[in-house]
């Protein structure tokens, strides 16, 4: 179940969406992803469901920008993530036992469908500068009920803030830098006395740093 090294999986999946302009002069934009089918993770085929059939959940995306003035725009979306359409992500934990972990449709790590809403805003200080800022305020998908795979999947963030630039450069070239703090987040629940009892205390803090440099092909 554990200490096998690297694996990998490929995967085939569909996004489609629409956009749309509104009479203020702002836009609006919905998009679905279905479930991506995912090939199997071999290594760990004795503890992900399904032998190791890890897919990726489907989600839903419908949002607004909003201009604020002719520098500023203001942007709001709702996301939703159907953790719930994955047998790996989704089954309970408690399966386990008599069904083993790996086996068809056998425990997975207990996770909910959640709900993400997001803000961002968009500040034009001059003709090649572009600064951005944004909150991320979600759900954790773990359920107190299957707590006991949460160390191997610690999605316990619920709250994220961005900020970032966008320089536009010579000849249509531009770098872009985005900065994402996590606030640190924990969950103590109990540990299922088939694992030994207890409780688990989970904590994670995350930060992200990304620098890209793109520029127009004529």
């Amino acid at each position: 179940m554990s200490d096998n090294g690297t694996d990998d999986a490929t995967g085939i999946g569909l996004k489609v969406g629409l956009l749309g302009q509104l009479k203020n002069g702002g836009s609006w934009g919905a998009s679905y992803q279905i479930k991506t089918d995912m090939s199997e993770f071999d290594k760990y085929s004795g503890l992900i469901a399904d032998q190791g059939d890890l897919d990726i959940a489907p989600t839903f995306t419908v949002g607004v920008a909003l201009p604020i003035s002719d520098k500023t725009t203001l942007a709001l979306d709702y996301h939703y993530i159907d953790y719930e359409a994955v047998t790996a992500m989704s089954n309970p934990t408690s399966l386990f036992p008599p069904t083993t972990f790996g086996s068809t449709d056998g425990p997975g790590f207990g996770w909910q469908s959640i709900s993400v809403v997001k803000a961002g805003i968009a500040v034009e200080t001059s003709p090649t500068m572009i600064w951005r800022g944004g909150v991320n305020i979600g759900e954790s998908p773990l359920v107190a009920d299957e707590f006991s795979t949460a160390f191997i999947l610690p999605a316990t963030i619920t709250t994220h803030v961005t900020a970032g630039f966008t320089k536009k450069l010579k000849n249509g070239h531009e770098l872009t830098g985005v900065f994402v703090h996590s606030f640190e987040e924990c969950q103590t629940d109990p540990f299922s006395p088939t694992f030994g009892g207890g409780t688990l205390e989970v904590c994670v803090e995350q930060n992200f740093l990304e620098l890209s440099y793109g520029w127009i092909f004529k």
